[in-house]
This record gives C-alpha cells, sequence and structure tokens, in this order.
C-alpha cells in the first residue's frame, strides 16, 4: 500500500478516535449547566469533523480575511494570474463569498453550503490543487443579498477554510474589527499574513507583526506584495517574483496537494485543544461553587445525623424495659439456664424483687402505701419515658 494511502489511514483513525472519545463523554456528561454548554461546544466540535471527512479528498481551500481596501480581490486575482474578481481601492467591491474552483468542484464537495458563496470555476493551473475564497470584508455594515449583512457571510464561510491569507496595507492594519474577527477564525485555520500594496505604500510589516503581537498572534514571515503587478506579469506569461512567488510557493507547494490533509488535521486538532481548553476553563471556573456546595451537604448530613442519633437514643431509652425483656427473652431462648442467662434475669428482675419485697414486708396500710407510691413512679415515669420517644420519633 503506497504511503500516501496509509497516511491518509492514519489520519482518519485519528479522527475516528477523537470523535468516539467525545462521543462517549457526551454521552456521559452530568445535567449540569456548565456541563450543558461544554456538551453544546463538543457537539459543534464534532460537526467539524464531520466536515472535516468530507474535505479529505478536497484541494486546499484559501481565503482572504482583511479591512475594506487592503487589495484582497486583487492579491486573489494575482494568485490565479487573471484577472477573475472585481478589485477596488476606494471601497468594497466584495458583498459576497466568491469561490474559485476548477471545474469538477463545487462548494458541497468542500462541505460548504451552495447558498452562501457565488462560484466561479475556471480551468486555471493555480487552481489544481487550491480553491481560492474572497470574502467581504469584516469592517462594513453594508447588507449583501436580503437582510444578511457582509459580516454574517463572512463568518458563514470562514469556518470552512484550511488557510487565511490575513491581508494589510500601510493605511490599514490596526482595525480593532479585523482583529476580533481574526481571534474567532484563527482557530482551526492556518494563518499567513501579506501586506499588500508594496507599489505605494511603506514596509509596516515591523509593526504590524508588534500589533499583531499584542491580539496574540506570532504571524513568522509576512509577505510585502504587489498584486496589480503579480496579475500584469501573469498577463505577460512571465512567472511571479520576489515575494508573491514565495507566496506562491507556500500555498501551492508547501501546504497544497498532500499537504493539504496535514494542515487540515492541525487545524481540527488545535480547534479540538482549544474546544477542550474552554470546556476545562469554564468548568474550574464553576468549581468553587461545587465545592461550597459540598461542604453545605457535609453539614447538613452531619446535622442531621447527629439529630437521628439522639432521636433513636430517646426512643431506645423509652422502650428500654421492652427491650430489655426482649433481649432478654431471645438470650434465655439460646442460652437456656446458663449462667450469663441467670444473671440477665436476676438484673433485668431486680427491681421487681425489691418491690416485691417491699410488698410482702409490708405490715401496716402505710408500708403499704409507700410500695404503692414506689411502684406508681415508676409506671408513669415509663410511661413518660414512652410518650418522649414517641413524641421524638
Amino acid at each position: 500500500m503506497p504511503d500516501a494511502e496509509v497516511a491518509h489511514l492514519e489520519l482518519l483513525a485519528e479522527v475516528d478516535a477523537l470523535e468516539e472519545s467525545l462521543a462517549r463523554w457526551v454521552a456521559g456528561a452530568p445535567r449540569w449547566g456548565v456541563a450543558e454548554s461544554c456538551r453544546a461546544l463538543v457537539r459543534r466540535l464534532a460537526e467539524r469533523s464531520t466536515k472535516l471527512r468530507v474535505r479529505l479528498e478536497a484541494p486546499l481551500v484559501v481565503a482572504t480575511l482583511g479591512g475594506s481596501g487592503t487589495g484582497k480581490s486583487a492579491l486573489v486575482n494575482a494568485l490565479l494570474g487573471a484577472e477573475v474578481v472585481a478589485t477596488g481601492r476606494e471601497r468594497p467591491t466584495t458583498r459576497r463569498p466568491v469561490l474559485v474552483c476548477r471545474g469538477d468542484l463545487g462548494p458541497e464537495l468542500l462541505g460548504i453550503p451552495a447558498e452562501s458563496v457565488e462560484v466561479r470555476r475556471l480551468d486555471l493551473p493555480a487552481l489544481s490543487d487550491m480553491v481560492l475564497v474572497d470574502c467581504p470584508d469584516p469592517d462594513t455594515s453594508e447588507s449583501a443579498e436580503g437582510r444578511e449583512t457582509n459580516l454574517a457571510r463572512l463568518r458563514a464561510i470562514l469556518p470552512h477554510c484550511d488557510v487565511l491569507l490575513v491581508t494589510a496595507s500601510q493605511q490599514k492594519y490596526r482595525s480593532a474589527r479585523v482583529a476580533e474577527e481574526l481571534a474567532a477564525a484563527a482557530t482551526g485555520a492556518r494563518l499567513v499574513f501579506v501586506q499588500t500594496h508594496a507599489d505605494t505604500d511603506a514596509d509596516i510589516r515591523d509593526d504590524w507583526r508588534a500589533v499583531l503581537s499584542r491580539h496574540g498572534f506570532e504571524p513568522g514571515r509576512i509577505f510585502f506584495v504587489d498584486s496589480l503587478a503579480a496579475v500584469a506579469d501573469a498577463a505577460q506569461h512571465r512567472a511571479p517574483t520576489g515575494e508573491m512567488a514565495a507566496l506562491v510557493d507556500l500555498l501551492t507547494r508547501q501546504l497544497a496537494g498532500s499537504a493539504a490533509n496535514r494542515i487540515r488535521r492541525a487545524n481540527y486538532l488545535d480547534l479540538a485543544a482549544a474546544t477542550l481548553a474552554a470546556c476545562q476553563e469554564r468548568i474550574e471556573a464553576a468549581w468553587p461553587a461545587v465545592r461550597r456546595l459540598e461542604g453545605a451537604l457535609a453539614e447538613q448530613r452531619a446535622t442531621l445525623a447527629a439529630r437521628m442519633s439522639e432521636q433513636t437514643r430517646q426512643v431506645l431509652l423509652g422502650s428500654r424495659r421492652e427491650w430489655e425483656s426482649h433481649l432478654l427473652g431471645q438470650v434465655v431462648m439460646r442460652w437456656g439456664f446458663s449462667p450469663f442467662a441467670v444473671v440477665l434475669r436476676a438484673y433485668h428482675g431486680l427491681g421487681g424483687l425489691l418491690t416485691g419485697t417491699m410488698l410482702l414486708r409490708a405490715r401496716s396500710p402505710a408500708q403499704i402505701a409507700v410500695w404503692g407510691a414506689v411502684e406508681g413512679a415508676r409506671t408513669l415515669h415509663r410511661a413518660a419515658r414512652r410518650r418522649q420517644a414517641r413524641s421524638a420519633a
């Protein structure tokens, strides 16, 4: 079996094992508010794994992300080597994601909803192992078709992309909105940073790198390209040069082709790690409350145990004579007239013996009255203890 097929099977096995582990956790997660939210996150992750499986044989999906006027559409044309999508530096021209692919592909084969993109099928060499998506701007509020905004369409397409070309110009590399959308889309995609307008702008890559670092990104190499010059070179059948040549080589040779599945695997594992870390963070944040509840339950349990112990003691004390008689009967039945049984019988009958002796030795009505008072007191005391035991129960 070829090495490529073995690697493909290993990738499928890894995805299957992770899916099974996630499914077991979802099935066994407790009915707890925090666990329910984590369960929803894990279900979303499972959906991504299903889409990953669909796209394992598909070309690399590369999309643009950047502010309005940063040259996203021009960069797409430069990578394609032809004028395919409309460009404009003055105002945004892309209001709906444009998916450019070869003729035998479509959004469904890429796991992308067909209604979310405008499809253009072309026979271009650059599309042999790659699909390009020209995305709308995140920093404009213009609506596309119907009520859906450009931002909503952008957010719908980004989760399906393997590589994001993050574009910026000298005028627009500090956009807070772009940084916000980049942070949301970064997990699950490979990021490639490109400064455009090299024909007119100064090189701001060092400053941009510092800005990105403050937002938690490590951009690595940032490409500085002139997209319009690259399109002109392609029209004259000239190969790209300089930074554009390096960018094309990265996309077509290092990331596309057989490397696409490695990119998708790495992106998916990054997404899984980020999702599980978010679940862990939520659970750890709620754990002190669980500990407090556990302590309160332990305290209540101790209080109830002490109360039940006291009630049981009162019941047993109130029924002592009955229990003594019952135990004595059991001992006599099992031990007969052994010394131990005789001693117990004598101890149990000692009180009755004393009162009986008092009655036998009584010689006057006064002594009989004393005996009656003692026996009556004992009877009243036993009755009082029985009532107290019943009320405590």
